[in-house]
């Protein structure tokens, strides 16, 4: 028995634990000296782009909605004809988590600076990997 309520507060407590900043850090530090050209492929069309001081930066802006567990916990009781109960949910509810990242690019294209800003897991989930270039 112990040995089930400890895989279950284990499993628990895996589910909640987010993506380490760092990790994000590392995904992001992969793309650095890339091409924007490549940048856009992989992530997508950005949301947004401008120049300040002859630097140009590619914007993109992720969402993500998700619904949290919810605990149920109540207390009832009854008897001579009567019943009654007190309870309360803790948690639960959709969760809106959002990502935004940015890339400075120099005039050939290069890929000099990149900042997020955000949940860490949902910008673990919306920079893919960069695998090597092929020659």
């Amino acid at each position: 028995m112990k040995f089930v309520l400890s895989f279950f507060a284990a499993l628990i407590l895996t589910a909640c634990a987010g993506v380490p900043p760092a990790e994000v850090d590392s995904q992001l530090g992969a793309w650095k000296g890339a091409h924007i050209d490549e940048l856009i492929q992989a992530w997508g069309v950005p949301t947004g782009e401008r120049t300040i001081n002859d630097v140009r930066y590619a914007e993109w802006r992720s969402r993500r909605i998700s619904s949290s567990p919810a605990i149920s916990v109540g207390v009832g009781g009854g008897g001579n004809r009567g019943f009654g109960s007190v309870g309360t949910t803790v948690g639960g509810g959709p969760e809106e988590n959002t990502c935004f990242r940015q890339a400075a690019y120099d005039q050939q294209g290069i890929v000099t600076r990149l900042t997020w800003n955000g949940d860490a897991t949902t910008c673990s989930e919306a920079i893919p990997p960069r695998y090597p270039q092929k020659n």
